[in-house]
């Protein structure tokens, strides 16, 4: 895990598939809610995340990867406000 930049952080799971992504992104996201219950603060942790999975021949840059992977976490992030304002 290493921080891109402001809020933003990149984990890297080599060899993960979308399913094992998928369990990565939930258990974070769990971790996340159990921290803001134990917590007594006024505000809550909260986090969009996006995952891609490439094979390096089939994505020629990490560059490209990191972009894809911002892409699917920016959509994440918008669905979670939009559940919001319903």
């Amino acid at each position: 895990v290493a921080r891109m930049g402001g809020d933003e952080f990149l984990a890297v799971l080599p060899e993960a598939t979308q399913a094992e992504a998928d369990r990565f992104i939930s258990e974070f996201n769990r971790q996340l809610e159990s921290l803001n219950k134990e917590e007594d603060r006024a505000f809550s942790v909260e986090a969009s995340c996006g995952a891609v999975v490439f094979r390096l021949d089939t994505l020629s840059t990490i560059e490209r990867c990191i972009r894809k992977s911002d892409e699917e976490m920016y959509r994440m992030k918008e669905k979670r406000h939009a559940g919001r304002a319903e």
